[in-house]
């Protein structure tokens, strides 16, 4: 077995839900990318590109504005489909206090 690496013990949300479903998808051996709601709220990702080894700075998808509490976050990449070859990881927040529900995506391919 590997040693255990921690991704992040400083902003993510301890108080939140921090997936409402799948939050972590690997691209390739190496290529990982991390989804979760930090200490501010906001949606984030990490990413390594050595196996999980390192990550990334947290890279912030949503900091709406106004702010909005985020609590959950779930993801599914398009290669999870059966017959899926896309490079896409879609993204769905939660938000109970207004009932906001959030979608959005990143392409792999180059991060955006």
């Amino acid at each position: 077995l590997a040693a255990e690496v921690t991704i992040d013990d400083s902003t993510a949300d301890a108080t939140n839900q921090v997936a409402a479903g799948a939050n972590v998808v690997f691209v390739s051996d190496q290529t990982g990318y991390v989804f979760y709601v930090d200490s501010t709220a906001d949606v984030v990702y990490r990413k390594t590109t050595d196996g999980g080894a390192t990550w990334g700075d947290p890279v912030v998808i949503d900091g709406t504005t106004p702010a909005v509490s985020w609590t959950a976050v779930g993801i599914w990449y398009d290669q999870w489909t059966p017959g899926g070859t896309g490079s896409k990881i879609h993204i769905g927040a939660s938000e109970p206090t207004n009932d906001d529900t959030w979608y959005h995506y990143l392409d792999t391919a180059d991060d955006s």
